[in-house]
C-alpha cells in the first residue's frame, strides 16, 4: 500500500499541527493570523519577485523565527526578557540579581552628576566671594542652587576650606569668617562637621598639593572649635585609630597643642594675622609688625614669609616706606633696613616699581615729616648715600628722588628748629641746603652773611 501523496516536506497532518501552533502564538501577542501559516506577514512591494513554491512573503521574522521548516522563537520565550519567577524551570539567581542591581547603578549615577554639578556652582561662589567678600551675595548664590543645602552643604564647607588651603592668609581668614557667619543659618551644624570631617578623610590627598596642609587644616579647625562652630572633641573622633606618624595623627596632635595653648582663643582668632582682613590700616599695621620683628631678629627668611602670606603685592610700597623712615629715624638700622630690601628685590618678591614708588612716598612727604623731625631731608639723604652704595636702586631712581627731595626743601616747607647751640643741630643746619633755611635764622646762611 502507497503512502499519501504529499505536496511538499510535511504530510497534511504535521502541516496542520503547524498551522495551529502559529495561530496560537500570533493570538498570544495580539496579532490576528488570517489564513493559517500561507497568510504573507507583510505585502511585497510592488515589482518584487519571488519563487512561486515559497509561500509567505519570505521576510525574516525577527530573531530569527521566521523561514520555512523552523518553529521560530516558539519555544524560545520572547527576546530580552528572563525569567525571574523562581518558580520557572528558567529561572536564574544572576539574571536577578542582575536586574536588582540595575536601578541603584542608575540612580548612583545621576547623584555624581549631581553633586558634580553642584561642586562646580560651589567653586565659581568661593571665588566670587573671595574677590568681592561680600558675604550677603555668598549665601544668596548658595541659596539659589538647585540641591538643597541641608544635604549638600558639607561638599560647600569641603570646598571652601580646599580652595583657601591654596591661597594666602587673607583669603584663609576670609573662609574662616565665612564658615562663622553660615553656621547655623545657612549651613546646619551636622553638614558643617561633615565638611571637616570630609577634609580630615582626604588630608593625605591635600598634602600632596598643599604640604603643609596638615598645619594649615589643624588652623581651621582650632579656629573652628573657637568660634563654637565645630565642637572640642571632633578631631579625637575623626582620627580614632590613626596609626602613628600618619598625617591624620599629626592632624590631630597639632590641633590638640592649639587648643591646649595659653590664651588660644586669642590666638586662634588671629592665626591668619592681623593682616589678613580688608582693611587698609590693619595691613599697615600688619606691614609695621612684619618689619619691627624683622628689626629685633634680623631674620630675611622669617620677613619674606610674613609678607607673602599678607598678599598684596601691590601694597608692598608700604614696607619700603616704613622701613626707610625706621632708617632715617634710628641710623643703625639703615644697614638692615637695606639688606632686607635688597634681598626682597633680588628674589622679585618687591618688585622695581613698588620699591622706587616707595623711596618716592617718602620723599613727596619730607615736608609733613620735618614737622616731627626737622632733621628728616637730611636723614633722607643719608639713606639715599646708603643705598646709593648697596646698589640697591639705579643712578636714575636716585637722581630723581634728590630731586623731589630738593623740590619739597625749596618750598621752604622744611623748618629748621632754633639754634640752640649744640654741635649735633649746627651740623644738621650746615648739611641743610641753603633754600630751605628761613631768613634770618641763626647758624644760617644769611644770618652768617649779617
Amino acid at each position: 500500500m502507497s503512502a499519501p501523496a504529499t505536496s511538499g516536506f510535511l504530510t497534511d497532518a504535521q502541516r496542520a499541527a503547524l498551522d495551529a501552533a502559529l495561530a496560537a502564538k500570533q493570538q498570544s501577542v495580539g496579532r490576528p493570523v488570517k489564513g493559517g501559516h500561507h497568510a504573507p506577514v507583510s505585502r511585497p512591494h510592488a515589482g518584487d519577485k519571488k519563487p512561486k513554491n515559497i509561500k509567505g512573503s519570505g521576510a525574516t521574522k525577527k530573531g530569527g523565527g521566521g523561514g520555512k521548516f523552523t518553529w521560530g522563537s516558539l519555544l524560545e520565550g520572547e527576546e530580552g526578557v528572563s525569567a525571574l519567577d523562581r518558580n520557572d524551570p528558567n529561572y536564574d539567581s544572576d539574571e536577578e540579581r542582575a536586574v536588582q542591581l540595575q536601578a541603584p547603578n542608575a540612580a548612583h549615577t545621576r547623584v555624581k552628576a549631581q553633586v558634580a554639578a553642584y561642586k562646580q556652582e560651589v567653586t565659581a561662589i568661593v571665588e566670587e566671594y573671595f574677590s568681592s567678600g561680600d558675604v550677603a551675595n555668598a549665601a544668596d548664590s548658595l541659596a539659589e542652587l538647585d540641591a538643597p543645602i541641608d544635604t549638600m552643604g558639607h561638599y560647600f564647607v569641603k570646598r571652601l576650606v580646599t580652595l583657601a588651603l591654596d591661597r594666602k592668609d587673607k583669603e584663609r581668614e576670609m573662609a574662616s569668617s565665612l564658615l562663622s557667619n553660615f553656621y547655623a543659618e545657612v549651613i546646619s551644624a551636622d553638614q558643617m562637621q561633615k565638611g571637616f570631617a570630609r577634609l580630615v578623610e582626604s588630608i593625605d590627598d591635600l598634602v600632596l598639593d598643599v604640604p603643609d596642609a596638615v598645619e594649615l587644616l589643624s588652623l581651621f579647625i582650632a579656629r573652628g572649635v573657637v568660634d563654637d562652630v565645630l565642637p572640642p572633641a571632633c578631631t579625637s573622633r575623626w582620627a580614632a585609630g590613626a596609626p602613628e606618624g600618619s598625617n591624620l595623627a599629626a592632624l590631630k596632635h597639632k590641633v590638640d597643642l592649639h587648643l591646649a595653648a595659653r590664651h588660644s582663643a586669642e590666638r586662634m582668632l588671629r592665626c591668619w594675622g592681623s593682616g589678613a582682613g580688608q582693611s587698609y590700616a590693619e595691613t599697615k599695621e600688619r606691614i609695621a609688625k612684619v618689619l619691627a620683628e624683622y628689626l629685633d631678629s634680623y631674620d630675611v627668611a622669617e620677613a619674606s614669609r610674613c609678607l607673602r602670606s599678607l598678599g598684596v603685592p601691590f601694597f608692598h610700597h608700604e614696607l619700603v616706606k616704613q622701613g626707610v623712615h625706621d632708617a632715617m629715624e634710628q641710623p643703625t638700622h639703615t644697614d638692615h633696613v637695606l639688606r632686607l630690601l635688597k634681598r626682597l628685590t633680588e628674589s622679585n618678591e618687591i618688585t622695581t616699581s613698588q620699591l622706587t614708588r616707595g623711596f618716592q612716598r617718602v620723599a613727596s612727604n619730607l615736608p609733613d615729616t620735618a614737622l616731627d623731625n626737622p632733621a628728616a631731608q637730611v636723614q633722607f639723604a643719608a639713606v639715599l648715600d646708603a643705598a646709593t652704595a648697596a646698589k640697591l636702586l639705579d643712578d636714575d631712581p636716585i637722581a630723581e628722588l634728590r630731586a623731589a627731595a630738593a623740590a619739597s626743601g625749596a618750598d621752604g616747607a622744611v623748618p629748621v628748629a632754633p639754634s640752640d647751640g649744640s654741635p649735633q643741630q649746627q651740623q644738621q643746619q650746615q648739611q641743610l641746603p641753603t633754600a630751605a633755611v628761613p631768613p634770618g635764622s641763626n647758624g644760617t646762611a644769611a644770618g652768617a652773611a649779617g
